[in-house]
């Protein structure tokens, strides 16, 4: 199977080719980004300045929406008069009733035909065929824009019932707001639309700025999107569009894609562990196999996401260092008596394993630090997506290094080997994230990987200058 393994996957990757061009050219087909403003949030900051000279500066800005909160006081023509010259994004407001909430007159609705609905507060009806929201939806044409990470059931529910109408969406939230600069907000806004498929913003203002420093940030937005490629407009849902990928149910591709994203790493590790060019090579074509099984709507619209991250980085690990430790050295390892050495050895294991599978999945459990944040926007200015740590600073150092070590310092090789397979098993997890458009991730690998071997090769330069030349630890091969 080790010696079969690239002809294997040269063929089966051949056959996903077609999905993979058809999904690269669905990306970058659609670059219409809408800019949407908190029109309360208008109203309430500027409220003796006339309205229309900030109107105009905005439309000129690129925003091409106003969220409008509708509570029942208001009928939907006047509102629409109101903003005249702006798509409505409707946001009917749900409040409790212990909050003075009241029922909504949805008989009024029936003049709201077109535009985007964003619902709002903290009582949304229960999803359901009977809910307002459905038949707000099934009654117009209507877009739902989806913010990311949002678990509201109402709306997922509404997803899930009307996914030709979805449009991905990103909001920063007020709160949050508050503690980010300007520069830092319109960097991660603009990284949603890049990198993750986005196409609506909901943008609240900043409180403290004036009315042309909130106007000039949302220029400065526009202006970076459109260096990036995007222009401002009326985003309209890329589901119709988008390519149905390889047949069969949404489950079925899923569990393929996870034993692929299991065992193709595993293999290439096995057929290449101490050549660091062609183990590059072997594991990005498994991850273009595990994107073109995920390269179907539901997944690159986010209502369905890869499952088993975590295991798909932890089950290769594993089975790699069976490959390269045989059960008897396991044995006489664990029989040693337990030193001071050997306990800080375990103690810093675990911590790296646990950061190591805390920080994977679509989700983190542990955020990023203040230091490693602005690491990481100085490494996107540079190299406008940015690698990955523990591909570019971890795995394929020390897989160049452990290469060189191999025949050398044996024991030490393998456990280079070992640490860096991690940026074979990140290169498949980058690609099983498939609302990231592939071209993102094709550049987040190749910075990885060029870096990486930069290092690498650093590392080795100093072992042969510096190294002991007689530090074999044992012999064999790998």
């Amino acid at each position: 199977m080790k010696r079969f393994f690239p002809f294997i996957l040269l063929v089966v990757f051949l056959s996903a080719l077609p999905i993979l061009q058809s999904r690269w050219r669905w990306e970058h087909s659609n670059n219409v980004v809408t800019l949407c403003v908190d029109g309360s949030e208008l109203e309430a900051l500027f409220p003796s300045s006339p309205r229309s000279s900030t109107e105009k500066e905005l439309l000129s800005a690129g925003v091409k929406s106003v969220g409008v909160p509708w509570d029942g006081s208001e009928t939907p023509d006047a509102l629409k008069e109101r903003w005249k010259g702006f798509s409505l994004a409707w946001r009917p407001l749900f409040k409790k009733i212990s909050d003075g909430g009241r029922r909504l007159p949805w008989d009024e609705w029936r003049s709201v035909v077109d535009g985007y609905l964003l619902p709002l507060g903290p009582a949304l009806p229960a999803p359901g065929p009977h809910s307002p929201l459905t038949s707000a939806m099934a009654d117009s044409n209507l877009f739902l824009p989806v913010v990311e990470f949002s678990r509201d059931p109402a709306i997922l529910a509404l997803a899930a019932a009307f996914p030709d109408r979805i449009v991905r969406a990103h909001s920063i939230d007020e709160d949050e707001l508050l503690r980010l600069p300007p520069p830092a907000a319109s960097a991660r806004l603009r990284r949603a639309v890049r990198e993750r498929g986005v196409r609506f913003l909901y943008l609240h203002l900043f409180p403290g700025l004036s009315e042309g420093e909130n106007v000039e940030y949302i220029s400065g937005l526009m202006s970076r999107l459109r260096s990036d490629g995007f222009k401002t407009g009326l985003a309209s849902p890329r589901w119709p569009s988008a390519p149905a990928g390889f047949p069969g149910p949404t489950g079925l591709r899923q569990l393929l894609a996870f034993f692929v994203a299991i065992l193709g790493p595993w293999l290439a590790f096995r057929g290449a562990k101490n050549r660091p060019l062609l183990l590059g090579f072997l594991s990005l074509a498994v991850a273009l196999v595990t994107a073109a099984l995920l390269s179907s709507r539901e997944f690159l619209l986010g209502l369905a996401t890869f499952r088993g991250v975590k295991l798909a980085l932890a089950v290769p690990f594993f089975l790699a260092a069976g490959e390269l430790y045989r059960p008897e050295e396991l044995k006489q390892f664990l029989r040693r008596p337990l030193t001071v050495g050997s306990a800080a050895f375990f103690a810093f294991a675990a911590a790296a394993a646990a950061i190591y599978l805390l920080r994977s999945g679509n989700e983190s459990a542990v955020g990023a630090s203040a230091l490693e944040m602005r690491v990481r926007e100085s490494l996107e200015s540079f190299f406008v997506v940015r690698p990955r740590f523990k591909e570019f600073a971890v795995g394929w150092p020390l897989l160049w290094l452990g290469a060189h070590l191999i025949r050398r310092e044996f024991n030490i090789g393998r456990a280079c080997l070992l640490a860096g397979f991690v940026a074979p098993l990140s290169v498949v997890n980058t690609f099983c994230h498939a609302h990231i458009p592939l071209s993102i991730s094709l550049l987040r690998v190749f910075h990885g990987f060029w870096l990486g071997g930069v290092i690498g090769g650093i590392l080795v330069f100093a072992h042969r200058v510096l190294g002991k030349k007689d530090g074999y630890f044992g012999g064999g091969r790998v």
